[in-house]
């Protein structure tokens, strides 16, 4: 059962950072000011923001669709196959075994996946992070020059540390495809490797 729980609430922890970066909105800052023009500080910052929303959503989303396409999915056909063929209760209870601790390494909740649980991990903080730094822009309060300046450092260090994770994880899985032959990872070492924000 603590398998179980493990599980869901990473796979909740996904789902949950996707549904809060795809319902962010901003009200009225984002769309104030000319394509062409100068911009404001406030619509300068909220484009910054939107952008990281992006990338972050990018990652997520690769993340998501490796869960739910080659674990759950695949797996699961597979396991239905192996309890459709036993023979015996044990044969059920073992294909299960298999089934749920193929799992866990395939969500990167094993011991030797602990490296990019971290780094996945870091991703639902600056989804926080991103989120918070959403509401502030788009209740303007970046009204004032020190607030202003607070909020764009603020961002410059958003972009920094999602810079950093990305390569991390493109590093990490890269490592776990080519040394420790992972290869059901090679969609995520594509998806990240070739995808660098900057």
């Amino acid at each position: 059962m603590r398998s179980y729980n493990r599980l869901f609430g990473f796979l909740l922890s996904i789902k949950w950072s996707l549904w809060t970066l795809e319902g962010l909105k901003f009200t009225k800052s984002f769309s104030i000011g000319s394509a062409y023009g100068s911009l404001t500080e406030t619509v300068r910052t909220s484009r910054r923001l939107a952008i990281i929303r992006f990338w972050i959503l990018y990652a997520l989303n690769n993340i998501h669709f490796h869960l739910m396409s080659e674990a759950l999915q695949r797996l699961g056909h597979e396991v239905e196959q192996r309890i459709g063929a036993a023979e015996s209760l044990q044969e059920i209870i073992h294909a299960h075994s298999d089934y749920l601790n193929t799992l866990l390494e395939h969500c990167f909740l094993l011991t030797d996946g602990e490296k990019l649980l971290t780094g996945i991990n870091q991703l639902f903080h600056l989804v926080q992070v991103v989120r918070s730094e959403w509401v502030a822009v788009d209740k303007e309060c970046v009204s004032d020059d020190e607030n202003a300046f607070d909020i764009e450092s603020q961002i410059d260090q958003i972009e920094k540390t999602y810079v950093e994770c990305h390569r991390f994880l493109a590093t990490t899985l890269s490592k776990e495809v080519a040394i420790n032959g992972k290869t059901y990872l090679s969609a995520l070492v594509s998806a990240f490797d070739r995808r660098l924000p900057y």
